[in-house]
């Protein structure tokens, strides 16, 4: 019986990008010696996934922290000229006014069960953008929590400890294949796969294309 969800954030319950991710783009490419958008989001998403795939543990750094050395990469590699505080504050005011997608909005009002928030992200920029669209869940866990980021599995373990359920009793909703499908996988809990972008279904896994249909297989 399942008695909980866990959900993830980035990408599944709020926007990847938004105005002030435009803004950094675009002042980057006026800074730096990158010529298109496509590098510019190409090298921040390369560094960050190779970032969360390395610092674990004793060794483990927060976003705010690979933010920094990848404005620091950009003055050294790429001739970056501007302030890295310009674009600090624009990440953490994007962090904190994060859009959220309409269907995740349905989903926090009518699920019957407690919502757990899985996130890679600082708790604190999660709990503020939560608030500001007046999304309710029981609990954030923060990859900060247990130093270490998906799909490694002490963020779900965690999860299963702070609700005090069993990895059968719940399921796992996110966007990403390799950090929340293989993540939930790894730590015996159901995953979900919400394929927003009509990504090729994955054998054995049951995917769904929005968070509304997820309010339906709680129902069953």
């Amino acid at each position: 019986m399942i008695k909980a969800v866990f959900i993830d954030y980035t990408g599944t319950t709020v926007y990847q990008s938004g105005n002030e991710m435009n803004e950094i783009v675009s002042l980057v490419k006026q800074h730096s010696d990158f010529e298109s958008d496509k590098d510019i989001l190409k090298f921040f998403y390369k560094t960050r996934v190779e970032r969360e795939e390395s610092y674990y543990l004793d060794s483990y750094k927060t976003e705010d922290e690979i933010i920094d050395e990848q404005l620091e990469i950009l003055t050294n590699e790429y001739g970056f000229t501007l302030n890295h505080d310009v674009i600090k504050n624009l990440v953490h005011q994007f962090w904190e006014n994060t859009p959220v997608y309409e269907d995740a909005v349905e989903f926090f009002k009518q699920c019957p069960l407690p919502i757990y928030v899985l996130t890679n992200n600082g708790k604190d920029f999660v709990e503020k953008t939560l608030n500001h669209h007046s999304l309710k869940c029981t609990e954030i866990i923060s990859s900060d929590d247990v130093k270490a980021y998906k799909p490694k599995k002490e963020l779900f373990e965690k999860a299963l400890s702070v609700a005090n359920l069993k990895p059968e009793e719940v399921i796992h909703i996110g966007d990403s294949l390799s950090n929340d499908v293989v993540g939930a996988q790894n730590s015996k809990i159901v995953p979900v796969w919400l394929m927003r972008n009509n990504e090729t279904p994955e054998e054995g896994v049951l995917c769904v294309k929005s968070l509304i249909e997820c309010l339906e297989i709680l129902k069953q």
